[in-house]
């Protein structure tokens, strides 16, 4: 789907498959939280949530 690759985070080897792909499912979901906040934060119509977008 995406050509990238995605960054190494570094959990416990000792951890089961399951449960380190649900934490990075939880990292990736959070992680589209942040930017579609900060995005519809930067379109706003809101002048004071634009603003404070832009100084973030």
């Amino acid at each position: 789907m995406c050509d990238r690759t995605l960054p190494d985070i570094p959990l416990p080897t000792g951890w089961p498959d399951s449960v380190r792909s649900a934490v990075n499912y939880v990292i990736s979901l959070a992680h589209y939280a942040i930017t579609y906040a900060r995005g519809w934060a930067a379109y706003s119509i809101n002048a004071q949530v634009r603003l404070a977008a832009e100084n973030d």
